[in-house]
């Protein structure tokens, strides 16, 4: 077979293959909000990941948007598996618009802490993809209260 005929067959949705550039996942807006971990944090994360043999436990999460992959959930497993070269799982989901911004938060604040900085950083990520100030209280758990703030046990954060 050629290279040509290759490129027409069907592909299995990658079962944790590697991405080709074309396939390269373009990650949410939202996704990409939240911090990355650095120092000992990230090394004792990646050497979890090389401990379990990659992600396949927890693949990372796709949905398709325009034909192109939009990854929702799992940017530091991905990253992990690259830089320790293990193979990578991902998994597609069938999520509508109004549903992923909901997803994203209610996964990785499950995972997190989230110190004040990030979270404003979340918020205004938010507000940048036109969620109203109640949506942004329900999603991240907290209360609206006086006018532009919104207050959790932890931290206020102001919404601009």
């Amino acid at each position: 077979m050629t290279n040509g005929i290759l490129s027409q067959l069907p592909r299995p949705d990658n079962g944790g293959a590697p991405l080709a550039s074309e396939d390269q996942i373009q990650w949410h807006p939202l996704a990409v909000a939240f911090p990355l971990m650095e120092g000992d944090e990230w090394n004792a994360f990646r050497d979890s990941i090389k401990a379990t043999g990659g992600n396949a436990d927890d693949p990372v999460i796709y949905r398709m948007v325009n034909g192109r992959k939009q990854g929702i959930d799992g940017r530091l497993r991905e990253k992990a598996c690259v830089e320790i070269g293990c193979e990578r799982h991902y998994r597609k989901v069938f999520l509508d618009d109004d549903k992923v911004a909901e997803f994203i938060i209610r996964k990785n604040l499950r995972r997190r802490h989230i110190d004040n900085e990030s979270r404003q950083a979340l918020v205004q990520a938010m507000r940048s993809e036109g969620m109203t100030q109640a949506k942004i209280a329900t999603s991240l758990s907290v209360q609206e209260h006086r006018g532009a703030r919104l207050y959790s046990a932890e931290s206020s954060v102001t919404v601009k």
